[in-house]
């Protein structure tokens, strides 16, 4: 299997998976919307990052960092963050409200090993700034749109200098691939809320057709 990096891949990709996002909807109504897992509680109150100080960008986990996860990785290098809870890859372990869920068995659509999972919430004015998170060859990143409104957009830059472009993912039942190694920024110029369930996984054998 050929292992890609960022820049040999396209800024996103719908996928030939559909689900069930009305399945989806009912299951997360009762979501311990209190708990962001350890990532999240360290990164997203960054203000300069996200609108998570103005309570308009909600993270809410569906998998956990599994500390029983001893599996050998290649070294993730990041500044100040030798600390594996920081590694998306160990996030395996479901968390006991959506076990034998819908959401379960989406998880298990992917061919790759689906890790750090989550549920993004942006309410009206939320969003994140540009940024970068990491190679595809580390993870790959799909986004299953829930609930938006068409002034939900992402925006992404192949280079931090270079042009923008636009995008829009309606909530139709349809999977993107998004490429998390470019620069990126979404925003929720609505008056709805915008869900998006978020699956990391570790291979790029459900991506081998791009």
């Amino acid at each position: 299997m050929v292992t890609r990096d960022r820049k040999e891949l396209p800024p996103y990709a719908k996928m030939p998976y559909e689900f069930d996002i009305n399945r989806i909807k009912s299951e997360i109504v009762d979501m311990p919307t209190e708990v962001r897992d350890y990532i999240s509680r360290t990164c997203d109150t960054n203000s300069a990052y996200s609108s998570y100080d103005k309570n308009t960008y909600h993270l809410i986990p569906i998998t956990d960092f599994d500390e029983e996860n001893v599996k050998e990785f290649a070294t993730y290098k990041k500044a100040g963050r030798k600390d594996m809870r920081f590694d998306e890859r160990r996030y395996t372990k479901i968390l006991d409200w959506a076990r034998n869920s819908y959401i379960e068995e989406v998880l298990g659509v992917f061919k790759g090993q689906v890790t750090r999972s989550h549920v993004r919430r942006m309410n009206p004015g939320g969003y994140l700034k540009y940024h970068m998170d990491y190679n595809t060859k580390y993870s790959v990143r799909y986004h299953i749109p829930l609930s938006t409104n068409d002034d939900c957009i992402f925006k992404f830059k192949l280079d931090i200098d270079g042009d923008e472009e636009s995008i829009h993912m309606p909530a139709d039942g349809s999977c993107y691939f998004f490429n998390q190694g470019y620069y990126h920024q979404a925003k929720n110029n609505g008056k709805t809320d915008r869900d998006h369930l978020v699956l990391a996984v570790h291979g790029q054998e459900d991506i081998q057709h791009l």
